[in-house]
Order: structure tokens, then C-alpha cells, then sequence
């Protein structure tokens, strides 16, 4: 099959497969719109200038700095909706780069170019068909900042990690470092979620030379405590106890703790039995094996498989938990979004380990399946694209007209508060929005938050949904 994965064929064959997967994800950009709290955090930093915004963010919001931080400048507060759109786009494009960049890192000394190919459009074509919600992943730009961006810079710093222990060049070690000290410090302001799992992550990594290599990295030592203390930062924000106080369950460790375990045990079944992802793990099996044979496979791969597994039920449940501790209810959305692609990563890690181990007790990585096996593997793929899934959603909004309808009318929502001589405005509400963006629309009352985005954005006094007649 690795013969067959760098064939002219197959490439075509990949790379057609790949280009029908991502294309409507790609055109649905085109037709994207900002939900009205997107003009929220621009219009406070116009009105009470940045340092005061973040004081206000900080104190009635949450601890995440650096999210704010980011989003008080998102192309809105330049009055660009097109701008929106265009870094939407641009951030997705920068996942997959990066994605790719992150699986190169570790693998191009045992895999070719087309077999890292195929391993990063397994991995984008599991998260896409399946992730919990795309118009969150994708399409508000104010969750990609929150969510996504953090997943970016926990790649980019295990990248330049790396970087760091090849390189013997002064100024690139200091540029690779310069890149993990960032990481370190900015990743705790975007969300507990990837603060956790990006601190976790650390401190594995220093037990890790403490107890295996014997040393104590200076270096990571320093990024550790750094990176503590910025949790510190955001942990200890004062909107963070404002927005648990909203919730009713918040803060019970029993219900917490229990509603965890339930709820991760409920995501692994539908995680692996209703994705395809069993059936791609096995088309994979070749190029598993290949790294496992490799001279320079890393003892990364070479430890009991109980450890891997038991570290992503930890990652899985940590997150969970602190979700339903903070705010008293399970991850929906963009929270689901960052640990399912949680999973995909440990998954196809652990994956590797398990074969690894029986292939060193059982001697069978040279073992090669029948082809109609990965046929049949295949044709399950296949079978499943014709489910409810993102891919299948994707293509209906585009061809059924929703996403050109939802541009339209947005843009003639905009026209009319633009033309409105009066300082309050009176807008319809949307007959609908397509499955695969995301919206939440203003109300009845102007003092929600989407309302005052929208009447600062657009210099309204008051700006409202028409009440529907019932």
C-alpha cells in the first residue's frame, strides 16, 4: 500500500478526494457574516479606549488576556466585514498549515512527503466530517481567536521545541526559544481548556528529563513557571467568579466529577463508532507500521500503551471537568471542538504505541492485510459521507442557496440601519441560518451585548429585532 500512497494514481486520486472534502468549507468563507458579539469588543475599546477595555474585560468577563486582547482589534473595529471574512479564511488555511507542519515535524526523517500528506488529510477529513461545530471552529472569528488560535500556538511551540534540541545554530535556538517562551506565557489567556492542557503538557515534559533523561532543563523550567504564573493571571480574574456566580450548578465537585466521566464515556462512543474513523485508522495501518520500523523511530513510540491511554482520559476528563466546575454545565461547541481534536491527536498517538508494543512482542509490522480489505475500508468511508455529517452540511447550504440567502440578508440588514435617518433602528430577525455557520442574532431589548455591538458599529442609540406577532 506504501507503494500505492506514492503512485501517480493514488496521488490524484488523494488529492481529488481531498479537494471535494475541503471545497465547500473553503467557498462557505464567501458568504460568512460576524454574529453581532464580534462588534462588541471592538466597540468598547473605540469607546473606552484599549487599557480601560481590557480592565473592563478583566474584571466582569474573565482571565483571558490575551483573547481580548486580540479580538479588541478584530478587523470590525477598522469597520471591515470583508476584513472578517478574509481572516476567518486565513485562519483556517493556518490550521491546516500548521497541522501539517506539526505532523513534518516529528515525522519527516521516516515518512515521505506523500505519506505525511495522507496523514494530515486523514486527521483534517476526521475533524471535519465530525467536529462537534464548525460555524463555531471555522466561522465566528471571536471562537476561532478563543479556541482554535491556542490549538495553533500549543502546535507551534511543540514545533519549535523540537527545533530547539537540532539546531546548533545560536540564532536559531534563540528564535525557536523565543517562540516557546511566547507560547508559555500567551496560550493561559485564551481559555482554561488549552491553559490546562498546554500546562499539563509542560509539566509532563520536565518529569519527563527529570525522571527518564536525568537532567533538569533550565529552559523549560523557566517557561513552566512562567507559564503558571500567567494561569495564576487568568485563573484569578474577577469576571471569572462574575460568570460562575450566573450558573446554578457551578462549582460542585461531586456533580462535576461525575458528570465528567459521564459525559467524556458518551463522547468516546460516538467518537469512534459514529465517525469513520476506525475505518481510516486502518487504511493508515501502512504507514503506522512504517514508522514503527524505522531506525529512528523515537522512544516516544516504545512505551507501555496503558500510559498514552491513561494520559488522554486525563486530558479529556481535566477539560471536562473544569468546564463543568466554572460554569456548571458540559463543553457544547467550540469547547467539544478543542477536545475532540484532543482526541484525534492522541488517538492516532496512541494508535502508534499499541502497534509499536505488540509488533515488539509479536514481530509483525512486515504482516501485509489483503487488499480487499483496505477496499472494504474504503467503501465504509464512503457509506458513512452518505450520513449527517459536516461534509454533507457543508454542500447542502451551499447548493440549497441558505448561505447565499443568509449573506443577503445580512448585507440588506446592514443597508437599512445604514440609511436609517433616526438614532434607533427596528431590523427583521433571520428566517434562518445555515447549519454550517454560526449566528446569534440581537433581541427584543437594546442593552444585550449583541445589541450594544451592533449600535456602537454602526452609531445607533438603539438598534432591535421586530418582535414577531404571535
Amino acid at each position: 500500500m506504501l507503494k500505492n500512497i506514492n503512485s501517480v494514481k493514488t496521488k490524484f486520486l488523494i488529492s481529488g478526494i481531498s479537494i471535494l472534502v475541503i471545497l465547500p468549507f473553503l467557498i462557505l468563507h464567501y458568504f460568512n457574516q460576524p454574529t453581532p458579539e464580534d462588534f462588541f469588543y471592538p466597540g468598547i475599546v473605540k469607546e473606552s479606549g484599549f487599557l480601560d477595555a481590557q480592565n473592563y474585560f478583566y474584571k466582569f468577563w474573565g482571565g483571558r488576556i490575551s483573547y481580548y486582547a486580540l479580538t479588541s482589534y478584530n478587523p470590525l473595529y477598522f469597520y471591515s466585514i470583508s476584513g472578517y471574512n478574509v481572516s476567518a479564511f486565513l485562519f483556517f488555511i493556518l490550521f491546516f498549515y500548521v497541522l501539517y507542519l506539526f505532523i513534518s515535524e516529528f515525522t519527516k526523517s521516516i515518512l515521505n512527503q506523500s505519506e505525511r500528506l495522507l496523514l494530515l488529510l486523514s486527521v483534517f477529513f476526521l475533524y471535519l466530517y465530525s467536529m462537534p461545530s464548525v460555524g463555531q471552529g471555522f466561522y465566528w472569528l471571536g471562537s476561532v481567536l478563543n479556541y482554535h488560535l491556542p490549538v495553533i500556538i500549543i502546535m507551534l511551540f511543540f514545533i519549535s521545541y523540537n527545533r530547539i534540541n537540532i539546531y546548533e545554530s545560536i540564532s536559531r535556538k534563540t528564535f525557536y526559544t523565543s517562540i516557546c517562551f511566547i507560547a508559555a506565557i500567551s496560550v493561559a489567556g485564551f481559555n482554561e481548556l488549552s491553559a490546562m492542557v498546554f500546562s499539563m503538557s509542560l509539566i509532563l515534559l520536565f518529569l519527563k528529563d527529570y525522571f527518564i533523561e536525568k537532567k533538569i532543563n533550565r529552559y523549560l523550567l523557566y517557561m513552566l513557571v512562567l507559564n503558571l504564573f500567567a494561569d495564576y493571571i487568568a485563573f484569578s480574574g474577577p469576571g471569572n467568579k462574575h460568570r460562575s456566580d450566573l450558573y446554578v450548578n457551578s462549582q460542585e465537585f461531586y456533580y462535576s466529577a461525575y458528570s465528567s466521566v459521564e459525559f467524556i464515556f458518551q463522547q468516546l462512543i460516538n467518537w469512534i463508532f459514529n465517525s469513520p474513523v476506525l475505518a481510516v485508522t486502518f487504511l493508515l495501518i501502512p504507514v503506522f507500521f512504517k514508522i514503527i520500523k524505522s531506525d529512528k523511530q523515537s522512544l516516544i513510540f516504545s512505551i507501555q500503551p496503558v500510559f498514552p491511554v491513561a494520559l488522554l482520559l486525563l486530558f479529556l476528563f481535566t477539560g471536562t471537568f473544569i468546564m463543568l466546575w466554572s460554569n456548571g454545565i458540559v463543553p457544547y461547541g467550540r469547547i467539544l471542538n478543542f477536545l475532540f481534536f484532543l482526541f484525534l491527536t492522541g488517538w492516532f498517538y496512541i494508535m502508534i504505541v499499541l502497534l509499536s508494543y505488540f509488533n515488539r512482542k509479536y514481530k509483525f509490522a512486515g504482516y501485509k492485510f489483503p487488499g480487499y480489505t483496505y477496499a472494504v475500508a474504503f467503501l465504509i468511508i464512503l457509506a458513512l459521507l452518505v450520513k449527517d455529517n459536516n461534509i454533507k452540511t457543508a454542500y447542502s447550504d451551499l447548493i440549497s442557496g441558505k448561505a447565499q440567502k443568509f449573506h443577503n440578508d445580512l448585507e440588506t440588514r446592514y443597508s437599512k440601519i445604514q440609511n436609517e435617518i433616526s438614532d434607533s433602528c427596528i431590523v427583521d430577525g433571520l428566517e434562518e441560518v445555515p447549519e454550517s455557520l454560526f449566528f446569534m442574532d440581537i433581541d427584543y431589548v437594546p442593552t444585550t451585548v449583541y445589541n450594544k455591538g451592533y449600535q456602537m458599529y454602526f452609531n445607533k442609540k438603539s438598534i432591535v429585532q421586530q418582535r414577531k406577532v404571535q
